[in-house]
């Protein structure tokens, strides 16, 4: 497995798994009959969470943390299975980001399929979020709108943060026309 080595140097165990589904106009179609936006059922694989399932209860864990609402479906299955609770960090608030995409895109095809996309991130984000025992925002104007769908989360703002002691710009311009 590639795994990078400052990955390796905080932590004791690092497990990597692979996604099954990959974007086509098959998986996009079946997507039409799924409750689930096609953003995060790409991820849900029964292998992975045998996998992580299996890893879960050979430890001993405290607390479940899922980053990213597209991992829900991992934290909540290994949460009920250890009966420990389940943090959600919601880097994005995932609905929001849908709907800009479907206001903007130029395709008419993409905006017809990403308008299928938003009614399913309306119903499905605040479904997921009300089971967690955690909701983590990153903004508060992400708290209110998520509130607003579903009111009866637990959750909180916790903004991201840089550590901008370790993370400074060089001081040299560097070189034209690359990406440093």
């Amino acid at each position: 497995e590639d795994i990078p080595e400052a990955l390796r140097d905080l932590c004791s165990e690092v497990f990597v798994l692979g996604r099954d589904k990959e974007y086509g106009v098959k998986t996009a179609l079946q997507n039409c009959f799924s409750e689930i936006p096609i953003n995060v059922e790409k991820y849900h694989s029964a292998r992975n969470l045998d996998r992580l399932l299996s890893l879960a209860r050979s430890r001993q864990f405290d607390l479940v943390h899922v980053d990213h609402l597209h991992m829900a479906y991992y934290g909540l299955a290994v949460g009920k299975a250890l009966h420990i609770p389940v943090v959600l960090r919601e880097h994005n608030f995932e609905l929001k980001i849908m709907e800009r995409f479907a206001e903007t895109t130029p395709n008419p095809f993409h905006r017809w399929y990403a308008g299928l996309q938003v009614a399913k991130f309306r119903k499905y984000e605040p479904e997921i979020c009300a089971r967690m025992d955690k909701c983590i925002m990153i903004t508060e104007e992400d708290r209110k709108r998520l509130l607003a769908l579903h009111g009866d989360i637990d959750t909180t703002v916790i903004p991201a943060g840089v550590d901008t002691d370790f993370f400074k710009p060089e001081s040299s311009p560097g070189d034209e026309d690359t990406l440093a």
